[in-house]
This record gives C-alpha cells, structure tokens and sequence, in this order.
C-alpha cells in the first residue's frame, strides 16, 4: 500500500478519477474505529459536496437508535436496512455526495455488488487504520452498539470484501484531534483531482 499521503488504486480495476469531474457521489467504507466519518465530513468540504452518514440516516428513518434496532432485533435484522440505505442514496444522491457507510456494510452479499458495481463508474473509498489503535479506541468507547467478535478476527473475515469492493484507499496515520483538516489529507484529496484532469485529459 502507498503512503498515506498518496492515493493508492488497484490496477487490476479500471482508473474512476475521470468521473470526480462529473461530481460522481464517492463511497467512503473500512472498519469502525478508523475514521470513514470524519473523513467523509473532511471530503465532502474539501470538494463543496453534501456528506451522509448512512447510519444515520438509517436511524432517523426507524426513529431508533442503532444501538437501540440491533439490541432489539438483532444485527440479521440490522443488515437490510443497511442495504436499503445504500440503494436509497444510490439511486437518490448519485452526484455531489460523499456518503459514510458503517463497518458492517461488506458483510451483505447485496450490498458488496452495489459497491463492486459502482466502483465501476465511479470511487468507494476504503479508510485504512492501524489495527491495535482502533481496538484501543474502540475499547474505550461505550457509546456504540457492541461487535459480536473480537475486532482482529472480524477484521480479517472483512479485509477480503473491503478490498474487492474498493478502488481508491487511504491510510489514516493516527486519530486527530486539532481543529481543521490536516495537511496529509488535503494533499491525499488534491492528488485525486489531479488524476481526475488528467485522466480526463488522457481520454480526450
């Protein structure tokens, strides 16, 4: 994988840069604990975009809490919301929207070929994090709904799917904690744009 402040891509997967000219919505996925919201949030204002949070709007669609819908129904419940989401905003914010999707997103069938599919045309973002940081992290927060396994061994059952449903990806270096959008990821954010002109200019 390149330097965090580089903008790694998968050869084997056609370039999407082109498309960030058409404002092509970007899907931002990885594990929790590694930072897809804040990210998203920084994305969306350093392109002039509008961000979702796809958990939360699921949230404010069943006028629960996730925490609240998983502990009642379960997460089998849980995960076609999650794929309903998905086409909802697809199909309804296609242009001009960074969107955050949860953790989870990958482990449904459905919604891993929305993705594949759509970084076919456009970008899904993986937020890479060291691992042993976000279980620490994640240890230490108890305002979220809790994992069914031990975060290493969910990890590895994912990263498959997180790779096959990514073309674009990013290495958080650690947790930040100032003010304003550091410098690592703006220069990660104008190295897509750069490639987006030139991709653009290669295929005219």
């Amino acid at each position: 994988m390149n330097n965090y402040q580089n903008i790694s891509t998968k050869s084997s997967k056609s370039a999407p840069h082109n498309n960030m000219k058409d404002h092509q919505s970007i899907f931002v996925i990885g594990m929790r604990g590694t930072g897809k919201t804040t990210m998203g949030r920084w994305l969306a204002e350093l392109l002039s975009w509008t961000f979702i949070d796809l958990d939360e709007m699921i949230a404010e669609q069943n006028k629960l809490k996730n925490a609240e819908l998983i502990r009642r129904f379960g997460w089998a419940s849980f995960r076609p919301l999650e794929v309903a989401a998905l086409k909802e905003v697809m199909r309804t914010k296609p242009r001009s929207h960074v969107v955050s999707c949860g953790g989870g997103i990958v482990e449904t069938e459905e919604a891993r070929r929305l993705l594949k599919e759509w970084h076919t045309k456009g970008i899904v973002l993986l937020v890479h994090r060291d691992m042993t940081q976000v279980a620490e992290y994640l240890l230490a927060d108890n305002t979220r709904h809790k994992l069914p396994q031990d975060i290493q061994e969910i990890y590895e059952r994912r990263k498959p799917w997180y790779d096959e449903c990514s073309n674009v990806s990013y290495l958080s270096p650690r947790s930040h904690d100032g003010d304003g959008i550091p410098q690592h990821f703006e220069r990660f954010v104008s190295d897509m744009k750069r490639r987006a002109l030139e991709d653009g200019d290669n295929s005219s």
